[in-house]
């Protein structure tokens, strides 16, 4: 018979006799139960009818008497496939509910459909096999009412459970639970060890362990491509390589920090676990002698007397000892990853500052300067902070000057034209030795370039004749890069300054009234630039490294500036020199 909770059933009656709803839901259910459960389960759904039916009011009883209900039930006890026992509990239900309801008009049905349910011979009592008695009350025309000791509808007593206690370890066994946590944490520190190691030798064998000076050009564009490729993905993303990226050192390192955690909060209770232990052994009657027994209330007596020899350390003490040295082990480890991945982070930083400074230099060498200059009006030289733009935009100037041709009306088609005539003066007779050869030598003839073009004349052009000193240019060192644009082909008579009288103005002074003196500064700095001191590498942190980094950089600008200016007083006096030789 099957059994159900009765303090769940009572409130489901309770629930069920106050609500209407709630009666046509559980009668649906029911339904549902006689047609697709399994034949147990329609067993179930039987009893449980009759139970709530007596134990529930007219508002779920009327969803039973419906024909809807009753017509499920007499299809399930007319199906061949229904099992036996499955009938009987339908006869067993229907005879007390079809006797307590023949007095109720809107119950009625329940009676009648068991009358007919009875007389049928495709679903009597001989219809399946059964050992009722025929000639039982309950098997009448009109049922009977249920016995009192009926177990049918009445709750079975449930057997009673012993309460079962838990087991409390004792101290010896939390004691061996803690030493094979401890050989867990040694194992696993050592496997971190070695991961930390394997993990240091794969970056240094692949070609991302090599620093950007070590890195060739194709390593330089293969890693500038994967480092542009990450921000297109998205800039905001952590990138995690190395040990971070390592999901078995990762797993590894969760289990150690796990470990460290559970043993460390019971090394306490381990060590008050062994001193108890010792404490428990039997004493000797007599000191050895010799030696002088102590009060065991005596804070120092343990401290005194120590382990005597021939005794033998406690179960509990061993613990502690493997206790001690795990915790010691898996410390060492982690300090071991916490350093390493410190150091990844710390070069990976480096690595990309260091990429960051080389875009940042190549985007302020990609800058226009001879636009710049223009923009400005033309009337001071843009150089730049390096020089070498300015140098290019001036050669390529001083180039122009000797081709050959002419525009409409006699004009030159020459930029530079007008920048490039000298005075006689201050021209050299080519006779003359040159001493104290320098790469500077030559460059005060582009004095007077300007990156803004020349005012044209309003006046008629007028070539000028040929003299000796337009012929006699200054001459320029063998080693001086410009000596090769100092010896033009034709003189410069398109220039649209030269007239046939009139003073000539100074060739080495350009628009802004610039002499050699600022020429030299332009090209032979005093001072380092913002630029060139960007370009200084970072002072990194190693093991030999100053703990005051930000002297130490001080320390290393301070040097270029006075490489600068030595420079610069090398190069002043060699032109001073210069000169009073040529004099």
């Amino acid at each position: 018979m099957p059994s159900f909770d009765w303090s769940y059933i009572l409130s489901l009656a309770e629930y069920l006799s106050s609500s209407s709803s709630a009666s046509k839901d559980a009668a649906k259910a029911l339904v549902k139960e006689f047609k697709h459960a399994t034949p147990n389960a329609q067993e179930r759904a039987v009893r449980l009818t009759g139970i709530l039916f007596r134990n529930t009011n007219e508002r779920f009883q009327e969803q039973v008497a419906s024909k809807k209900f009753l017509t499920s039930l007499s299809a399930l006890l007319s199906s061949p496939s229904t099992p036996a026992y499955t009938k009987r509990m339908i006869y067993l239900t229907l005879s007390p509910l079809a006797y307590d309801a023949q007095s109720s008009p809107s119950l009625s049905t329940i009676t009648k459909t068991f009358n007919s349910l009875l007389a049928d011979p495709k679903t009597g009592l001989r219809s399946f096999e059964n050992e009722f008695d025929d000639s039982d009350p309950r098997w009448q025309v009109g049922g009977a009412p249920v016995d009192a000791d009926d177990p049918l509808f009445a709750p079975e007593a449930l057997p009673r459970r012993r309460r079962e206690r838990t087991r409390m370890f004792d101290g010896i066994e939390q004691m061996r639970d803690l030493r094979r946590r401890a050989v867990e944490g040694r194992g696993w520190a050592g496997m971190l060890c070695d991961a930390v190691a394997n993990a240091a030798d794969e970056a240094a064998a692949g070609a991302g362990g090599k620093r950007w000076e070590e890195m060739s050009s194709e390593e330089k564009e293969m890693e500038q491509a994967r480092l542009e490729g990450e921000g297109e993905k998205g800039g905001e993303s952590e990138r995690r390589d190395g040990l971070e990226a390592n999901e078995v050192v990762q797993e590894i390192h969760a289990k150690l920090l796990e470990t460290q955690e559970f043993l460390t909060s019971n090394l306490d209770w381990a060590a008050v676990q062994a001193s108890h232990s010792r404490a428990n052994l039997p004493s000797p009657a007599h000191p050895p002698p010799g030696e002088t027994g102590l009060a065991s209330n005596n804070p120092f007596a343990a401290v005194v007397e120590g382990r005597r020899e021939g005794e033998e350390s406690t179960e509990e003490e061993e613990v502690l000892g493997e206790l001690l040295s795990a915790t010691t082990e898996i410390s060492d480890a982690l300090a071991l990853y916490a350093s390493r991945l410190s150091h990844s982070r710390t070069s990976a930083q480096e690595q990309a500052e260091l990429l960051a400074a080389v875009e940042r230099s190549k985007a302020e060498n990609h800058v226009d300067r001879f636009g710049l200059g223009h923009q400005e009006g033309g009337k001071s030289r843009d150089y730049g902070e390096g020089g070498s733009g300015a140098r290019r935009e001036e050669e390529e100037g001083v180039g122009s000057v000797q081709r050959k041709g002419k525009g409409r009306e006699g004009e030159s088609l020459n930029p530079y034209a007008g920048y490039l005539v000298g005075d006689e003066a201050s021209h050299a007779q080519p006779g003359q030795p040159q001493t104290n050869a320098s790469p500077y030598d030559g460059l005060d003839a582009l004095e007077g370039l300007s990156l803004s073009s020349p005012p044209r004349q309003p006046t008629s052009y007028v070539p000028p004749q040929p003299s000796s000193a337009t012929q006699h240019r200054r001459s320029f060192s063998p080693t001086n890069p410009y000596a090769s644009f100092a010896q033009p082909e034709t003189l410069f008579a398109s220039h649209p300054n030269i007239t046939s009288g009139g003073a000539a103005a100074d060739p080495f002074a350009d628009s802004a009234g610039q002499t050699e003196t600022a020429f030299l500064r332009e090209y032979v700095p005093s001072q380092p630039s913002e630029k060139a001191l960007g370009k200084l590498r970072r002072v990194s942190v190693g093991q030999n490294a100053e703990p005051d980094r930000v002297d130490q950089q001080r320390r290393l600008e301070e040097a270029l500036r006075e490489r600068y200016a030595r420079n610069y007083q090398e190069e002043q006096e060699r032109r001073t020199n210069g000169a009073e030789h040529a004099q």
